[in-house]
């Protein structure tokens, strides 16, 4: 399910999510879960990005887990909007 994240990060940004100046970065930046989400999408496909991308110990578990909730509280506020 990660590699999809990947894919539909690049999709919505034009960009992929991991850059490094050489494959040893670029192997750190995926392990350390390090990309930047821009404002620029709506809450529901950074609720889908967000859990596909997700690196925990537990296995994929669907949509809408506690943390990519709260990742998108935060970026959306009160006036969230599912479709922008």
């Amino acid at each position: 399910m990660w590699s999809a994240g990947v894919v539909l990060f690049a999709m919505l940004y034009g960009n992929v999510p991991f850059k490094g100046a050489d494959m040893k970065d670029l192997h750190k930046q995926i392990i350390d879960a390090n990309y930047e989400l821009k404002d620029e999408i709506s809450a529901g496909k950074l609720n889908i990005l967000l859990t596909l991308l997700y690196r925990g110990e537990r296995p994929y578990q669907g949509f809408a887990d506690k943390k990519s909730q709260k990742e998108i509280n935060r970026r959306s506020g009160p006036q969230a909007s599912l479709a922008r």
